[in-house]
């Protein structure tokens, strides 16, 4: 299996290989948008996991308290 490279690497590979060539930039602005996407999602799903984190913690604490009253 073929190990993957860095987002945009190969792109701008390519786009070096380009020069004076208007594929050359087209190639650098989607490495360039595809990296911004990336960056963004990457941020998005971290915020997606501390909120899981959050509601797992506030199972939590409302199974604990739940099981206390139980013992009155």
């Amino acid at each position: 299996m073929a190990r993957a490279d860095a987002p945009g690497s190969s792109a701008r590979a390519a786009a070096a290989g380009l020069r004076g060539w208007q594929t050359a930039s087209a190639l650098q602005h989607v490495a360039e948008t595809w990296r911004s996407q990336l960056t963004a999602l990457t941020g998005r799903i971290g915020e997606a996991g501390q909120a899981l984190v959050e509601g797992a913690r506030s199972y939590q604490a409302t199974d604990e308290n739940n099981s206390r009253l139980f013992w009155l």
